[in-house]
């Protein structure tokens, strides 16, 4: 009962994308992915800066990117914190790779971005941001340095992502510096008439049940697990956006419609087929991952870091995400760094041994 021809261009899309990068790294110039990296990352600045500009009432929750009053992009603020991520990694690594060893003026703007990603409360994010800068522990600089750096890039973003929503909350009235300087961090995630919670409110709610704690998680995973198929649809799936079509029910839309898991997406929609694949490709990802952490202080590519580190992200965020298994800007931005880094590393080993 499904229009499979309208839903095609999810599988044309993600042909497209793979076949337009494998031309890519097969002209000789070895400079064109590099290239195409840059102007993803000129995107990516580009979007963010005209979202806060049109958004910037702060908060969790979403917005839309528009032209000419016309809405061209809708953004819930987790996918929209996950550019900040994406900027927060190239600004990271300029930050590492700089001649000074942790230049100040790569450190203002980390500690920026990061306090946005606090603020925007996306907790995969969150998550993933907090593991990037435990990286600093891998390069062979001075270890008191390396431990002040992550502390101030942890610690500084927590104070100023509540700042910056205590201001936010002012509309306009008489602004109390006691009132904004005041550390009793708190949550948009409960908003209720457009009350604002502290965040031991939204743990004390969240405790209730695993559903307010997985923002819905729980119960689409159980009934995406649960669901009977025919033999031929548990091995081959039922075909893209499947598990929109079983999750639009009333107690689960709240939560959206998505499989919010990159693995049982697969499972509805590609089948044991599609998890088979992708198994054998995480095996040989996390093989080549060993050898690149082996080598992490000796590779100086700051692209290669950079891809590597986006490609981790991505990794996580699809635990909790559909991300880069259907066609999407996760999807591209996995395919290219994954591509960079692979073709990277393959090379660097085949020159050193």
């Amino acid at each position: 009962d499904r229009d499979y021809l309208a839903l095609s261009h999810f599988l044309f899309g993600s042909l497209s994308t793979l076949t337009t990068f494998v031309i890519a790294i097969s002209i000789k110039d070895k400079n064109i992915i590099r290239n195409i990296l840059l102007v993803t990352i000129f995107l990516f600045i580009l979007i963010v800066v005209v979202f806060i500009f049109q958004n910037p009432n702060i908060s969790y929750g979403g917005g839309s990117i528009k032209f000419y009053g016309k809405q061209l992009y809708y953004l819930n603020s987790n996918g929209f914190s996950r550019y900040l991520v994406f900027i927060y990694i190239i600004f990271f690594f300029k930050f590492i790779f700089s001649k000074k060893n942790y230049s100040i003026k790569f450190l203002i703007p980390l500690i920026f971005i990061s306090s946005l990603i606090f603020t925007y409360e996306g907790r995969v994010n969150i998550f993933t941001l907090i593991i990037l800068n435990l990286f600093i522990f891998f390069y062979s600089i001075n270890i008191k340095k390396k431990i002040i750096s992550f502390v101030i890039l942890l610690i500084l973003p927590i104070l100023f992502s509540n700042y910056i929503k205590n201001i936010r909350d002012y509309k306009g009235e008489i602004i109390n510096l006691k009132k904004i300087l005041n550390f009793n961090i708190r949550t948009t995630r409960l908003q209720q008439e457009g009350k604002v919670f502290t965040l031991k409110q939204y743990f004390d709610h969240a405790a209730v049940s695993s559903n307010d704690l997985t923002t819905g998680r729980m119960s689409k995973w159980k009934e995406i697990l649960g669901y009977d198929q025919t033999v031929t649809n548990y091995i081959f799936g039922n075909g893209p956006e499947f598990d929109r079509v079983i999750l639009e029910k009333k107690d689960l839309i709240l939560f959206g419609n998505d499989a919010a898991n990159s693995l049982l997406y697969l499972y509805l929609c590609g089948g044991f087929l599609g998890l088979f694949i992708i198994l054998i490709f995480g095996l040989y990802q996390l093989y080549l991952f060993y050898f690149a952490l082996v080598n992490l202080d000796k590779i100086n590519d700051i692209y290669f870091s950079i891809c590597i580190k986006i490609f981790i992200f991505v990794a996580i965020r699809s635990f909790f995400e559909n991300s880069y298994v259907s066609w999407s800007i996760d999807q591209i931005i996995f395919i290219l760094t994954a591509l960079y880094w692979n073709k990277y590393l393959k090379k660097y080993l085949k020159n050193t041994f």
